[in-house]
This record gives structure tokens, C-alpha cells and sequence, in this order.
């Protein structure tokens, strides 16, 4: 296995875990709520809290992982530099219809 394939692998398990954090509908309720009830909701689902915490920190440790098995082959194939490139490009777009150039600096 290759490290892009094992990159893929990782980004993908990464968000098969976080998927089921975003879509448990009947913990919608919690974000909006005050926090007396907040805590009541939360109280009442503890051990669903765990679980979605626990996968929630899951995916973010195999993101990371997944991100950095991809530094090799990016750097390989010269994304680092290309990457890089991108903001000053964008910033320094000539003074035209481009939306970008209200940010770039005077010249």
C-alpha cells in the first residue's frame, strides 16, 4: 500500500467515525438550548455523549494522520510549493474585475 492509498484510507475512516456525530437527530436539540437544559439533555444520554465524543476525537486523530501521510507524496509531486503559491497569487491579481483584487495591496 502506497502512502496516497494510505492517506485515502485514513480520510476515509475519518469521516465514516465523524458521520455519526453530525446525524444523531435527537441530540439536535442540545446546541441551541440554554444550559440548564443543555446539561439535563446531556445528562439524560450520557453514555450516547461518550460515544459520540469518542468517535469525534477518533476522526480528528486519523484526519491528522491521514494529513500527514499525505506530506510525502504532496511534496514528492511538488504540492508543497504549489500550495504555498496559492495565496500570493490570489493577493496580487492584477486591478480588474477579479474579486480578489479589493485585497490586494497598492502597487
Amino acid at each position: 500500500m502506497t502512502r496516497s492509498e494510505l492517506a485515502g484510507w485514513l480520510l476515509l475512516a475519518s469521516f465514516a467515525l465523524w458521520w455519526p456525530v453530525g446525524a444523531v437527530p435527537s441530540l439536535y436539540r442540545v446546541w441551541p438550548a440554554p444550559l440548564d437544559e443543555k446539561l439535563a439533555l446531556i445528562g439524560g444520554r450520557r453514555r450516547t455523549w461518550q460515544a459520540l465524543n469518542l468517535f469525534m476525537a477518533a476522526a480528528a486523530v486519523l484526519l491528522v494522520l491521514g494529513f500527514a501521510a499525505l506530506t510525502e507524496p504532496l511534496e514528492q509531486a511538488g504540492g508543497a510549493f504549489w500550495c504555498s503559491s496559492r495565496s500570493p497569487r490570489c493577493s496580487s491579481a492584477p486591478a480588474s474585475g477579479w474579486p480578489a483584487s479589493s485585497f490586494a495591496s497598492p502597487q
